[in-house]
């Protein structure tokens, strides 16, 4: 098929280059224009201006105006080459001139015939033919893969959906064993379950005969439970009693912080006396059958005018002595120090007139919680002949000193 289509080609190519218009495009007159003797073409113009030439010829010649019978003119056909009644047209000195190329073409040796584009769309057309053979041919091998593939596909989908069956089956007969020894198992848990209903009815004998013996084990528990109710309520009376009894010894008994032997530290020689602060050593003593807490305190040790004494209760909190629980009878040893004037002041007392006092109180809760303080002011007296140093109450002013409860 590609040699047909390979052999038109070639024709019409070559068909370009041949005189006559009619015999273009046509394999005979491709063999007609090889086998017939080699003649150069005629040069010839436009075709209206040939066939003008030519009839005006035939106009002026007398003799073809009646010519039947004559070897141009026969009464029988006469079979001949047909380039040889190819009419000839009368030389035309402006046709070379028309067919020539013009001035400004680039290659004067290559011109192209009149009828080039009819040749060249020929030609894409013959192109555009191949073209579409080769495509149909590769459509057509590439429908062959495809079918191919399919068989392919097909036959492994084929031996996949054998397998799947056989497997199904296996599994189908799997689950038939399984359904047979399931019915045994059922059989044997029925058996089991009968043996275990009679068991069951034993048990329940059983369990009503001792229940049985636990109602008169719980009629003697709850008869057993209503004598604990009454002695726990005996004994919860006892208790109020007893706590009604502590908390009235405790209201007749509070407890009782004293301030007791209060002594003045010696000085240090090798320190001054305005660089020597005054210290005292005192004694917390619970005076009581109860127990004290102590929630706060305010120590005061200070040179003052009799006159400049404060007001105790308005004393600032500074708790010199340590918070906590002081047990009946207990003693707790402490010291509170002046500030850096102490000592000058105790050495001029004399002549400053000023004294020196040990002053504040002591708050603290009984176990119940009810809140006591107790105040002290003490002066100090230095020592004389007749007696020794010590810190004396103000006896001529209660207030001053005593227990506030």
């Amino acid at each position: 098929m590609s040699r047909v289509w390979l052999l038109l080609a070639i024709g019409l190519i070559a068909g370009a280059g041949v005189p006559d218009p009619s015999c273009r495009l046509l394999p005979g007159c491709l063999m007609n224009e090889l086998v017939a003797p080699s003649q150069p073409p005629a040069p010839r113009g436009w075709d209206g201006q040939s066939q003008d030439q030519t009839k005006a010829a035939k106009d002026s010649d007398p003799s073809q105006t009646n010519q039947r019978g004559t070897e141009d003119a026969p009464l029988a056909v006469k079979i001949v080459n047909p380039a040889d009644i190819q009419p000839r047209a009368a030389p035309n000195p402006e046709a070379g001139k028309q067919d020539a190329p013009p001035k400004w073409w680039p290659w004067p040796d290559i011109w192209p015939h009149p009828d080039w584009a009819l040749n060249a769309l020929t030609l894409c057309l013959v192109i555009i033919g191949v073209l579409q053979i080769w495509v149909f041919g590769v459509q057509a091998s590439r429908l062959k893969e495809t079918i191919r593939a399919m068989k392919q596909i097909d036959q492994g989908q084929s031996a996949k959906v054998a397998e799947t069956i056989a497997q199904a089956k296996r599994a189908a007969d799997e689950m038939a064993n399984s359904v047979a020894e399931a019915r045994r198992s059922a059989d044997a848990m029925r058996d089991v379950a009968t043996e275990m209903g009679k068991s069951a009815k034993a048990t329940i004998e059983a369990a009503v005969a001792t229940a049985d013996g636990a109602r008169a084990a719980w009629k003697g528990a709850e008869e057993a439970g209503q004598s604990a109710v009454a002695m726990n309520n005996a004994a919860a009376a006892m208790g109020k009693q007893a706590l009604l009894a502590h908390q009235t010894y405790l209201a007749t008994h509070s407890p009782w912080l004293q301030i007791r032997f209060i002594r003045l530290l010696g000085f240090k020689p090798e320190t001054p006396p305005d660089a020597q602060p005054i210290e005292v050593e005192f004694l917390v003593i619970n005076a009581s059958e109860t127990v004290a807490d102590i929630t706060g305190s305010s120590i005061s040790l200070e040179y003052l005018y009799p006159i400049d004494l404060p007001y105790l209760p308005d004393l600032p909190q500074n708790n010199l002595v340590p918070l906590g629980r002081y047990e009946k009878g207990s003693t707790r040893r402490h010291r509170v120090t002046s500030d850096d004037w102490g000592g000058l002041n105790h050495v001029y007392a004399a002549e400053s007139k000023k004294t020196l006092y040990f002053l504040g109180w002591i708050s603290y809760n009984n176990e119940m919680g009810t809140p006591h303080r107790t105040y002290y002011c003490r002066r100090y007296f230095p020592e004389t002949d007749d007696q020794n140093a010590s810190f004396a109450p103000m006896m001529n002013n209660p207030d001053l000193t005593g227990y506030d409860g």
